[in-house]
């Protein structure tokens, strides 16, 4: 069961509970799911292709929010399968 992605639509992540649940959950569930140890950050800068370990995908959603078009259908469609990399 993929994780609730409400979270990723809020403006004001900086202060939002919800939304670091969010990350907490979204990220439980990719690493654990498909035991990797890193993933494609979601972040505006990493644009989805940079490759980078937990601690580091945490950190860069709780300080600069997750790049819009993340939950654009098509983004979700694709994800980040394609470089998931153990």
């Amino acid at each position: 069961m993929t994780p609730n992605r409400d979270w990723m639509a809020i403006e004001d992540y900086i202060n939002a509970e919800s939304y670091k649940v969010g990350v907490d959950s979204f990220l439980d569930f990719n690493f654990q799911t498909f035991g990797i140890e890193k993933i494609c950050c979601p972040y505006l800068k990493c644009q989805n292709i940079e490759s980078q370990d937990r601690d580091e995908v945490h950190n860069h959603l709780l300080l600069y929010g997750i790049v819009i078009a993340y939950f654009q259908p098509s983004c979700l469609r694709l994800g980040c399968s394609h470089h998931l990399t153990s």
